[in-house]
């Protein structure tokens, strides 16, 4: 069972300035805590869940409840968050679409805007697939037969040799 966190801004992504990892991109370091309340709550879901298995006949050797490490599963979710207005709260509009740029689109977990208490990745592929309709519809074969790609996409080929 996954518990859900409420996002604050002291729980994010941090990136370092100095470190790489293996593939040469900036180290991560998580920055995250629970609040009392939601410790909580966390403990509240471990009391049922434990009536829940008890009353289907207990738990599989080997897979009896246990707090994970937070972070372990990593479904992170909210770092280039979802929203309805450009407010400074939001990175994307409602299509994934970065706010203030015309043809950039951001298909990530991290746009889905608070956590969820389970694996956020069908809700990642609808909103990706979300996104996809809306930058055919803004990019792709007009009604009036024109196509707003066509004309870059002769100025910015790429011819072999």
């Amino acid at each position: 069972w996954f518990g859900r966190v409420n996002p604050r801004y002291e729980n994010c992504v941090e990136f370092s300035h100095m470190n790489r990892d293996t593939f040469g991109m900036p180290q991560p370091t998580f920055h995250f805590k629970m609040t009392k309340e939601e410790g909580e709550e966390v403990h509240k879901m471990m009391t049922d869940m434990c009536k829940a298995a008890t009353a289907l006949g207990g738990f599989l050797p080997g897979s009896e409840p246990s707090f994970q490490k937070p972070g372990l599963a990593l479904h992170i979710t909210g770092t280039c968050r979802m929203g309805e207005e450009d407010d400074g709260e939001s990175v994307v509009n409602p299509y994934s679409k970065v706010w203030g740029y015309k043809n950039l689109y951001i298909g990530s977990c991290g746009v889905i805007p608070t956590g969820t208490a389970c694996n956020p990745t069908n809700t990642a592929m609808a909103l990706a697939i979300r996104a996809c309709g809306d930058i055919l519809k803004t990019f792709g074969p007009q009604p009036d037969g024109s196509h707003p790609l066509q004309k870059w996409s002769q100025v910015h080929t790429c011819k072999a040799w």
